[in-house]
């Protein structure tokens, strides 16, 4: 039941995202990322530590679509700290070594 209500909060949370980002929306990580996944195709893209107890992780629909960043700590509980309904672009990878 809990997943019910965490997708129909993302999904909310979405469709507001076309006028606003509403940064701040929290829930349980696992349910987070399977509606993402779910609703709009969005998968894991990059992620990275930010600190000893969360980790930032960015996910999108493909080029040109929705992003969505959220902050994942350790308890289990992610929050969206920024997105956006498309624009999404990936970047070349650089190797160590290379000019930036």
């Amino acid at each position: 039941m809990a997943a019910f209500f965490a997708a129909v909060a993302l999904a909310g949370f979405m469709a507001q995202a076309q006028v606003q980002v509403q940064a701040g929306y929290c829930g349980i990580v696992v349910e987070m990322e399977a509606a993402l996944e779910r609703e709009y195709g969005a998968v894991l893209r990059s992620s990275g530590v930010e600190s000893p107890i969360s980790v930032v992780r960015v996910y999108a629909s493909g080029e040109g679509g929705m992003f969505t960043v959220i902050r994942v700590f350790a308890t289990g509980v992610a929050c969206v700290i920024a997105g956006g309904p498309e624009g999404w672009h990936e970047e070349p990878m650089v190797k160590e070594g290379e000019p930036t």
